[in-house]
């Protein structure tokens, strides 16, 4: 298994691609895409078009919600309006919805690793791994998922206009 991040982005997700060792070339090479690992980019939650507190507290704001860290009921307020919208997310497609577009970024980098990479010895690719670009196809599923978390909560933010 070989195992690559992306240079253009911090956090990067982890890229895997499965190998195999070449007796005759004595070389390990790259049979096939295996995976992406999301999870360097949830632990750094350094994306703030993913992170759902900062979307909430944005579209609030454009919203006209007038909500001030240093009133006295704030954190009451910002608590309620944070478990109400967990609980809106949890009633939506949004996490299908996510799950589909890394399925797609999924399918991009495994088309891309047949057509490139396969029988490539990885010691080339560990040596340049930014020769691995899936840059484009990455930053698209990202701006995606923010547009669809930024969608929620323009939608969650409408109910409370209604309830008020």
């Amino acid at each position: 298994m070989l195992t690559l991040q992306l240079n253009s982005f911090d956090p990067s997700p982890i890229i895997k691609l499965k190998t195999r060792y070449d007796f005759q070339e004595r070389n390990t090479v790259i049979t096939e895409f295996d995976s992406i690992d999301w999870e360097p980019v949830w632990e750094a939650d350094s994306l703030e078009s993913l992170n759902m507190w900062t979307v909430l507290a944005e579209t609030l704001d454009e919203a006209g919600y007038d909500l001030d860290p240093t009133d006295d009921d704030y954190d009451e307020r910002i608590d309620k309006l944070r478990e109400q919208f967990n609980e809106y997310l949890g009633a939506t497609n949004l996490a299908e919805s996510w799950k589909a577009r890394q399925a797609k970024l999924d399918e991009e980098a495994a088309r891309y690793t047949q057509r490139m990479f396969k029988g490539v010895r990885t010691y080339l690719l560990e040596q340049n791994p930014s020769d691995f670009n899936i840059d484009v196809w990455y930053r698209e599923a990202v701006d995606l998922m923010g547009t669809d978390l930024k969608i929620a909560a323009t939608r969650f933010v409408e109910t409370l206009d209604k309830q008020d």
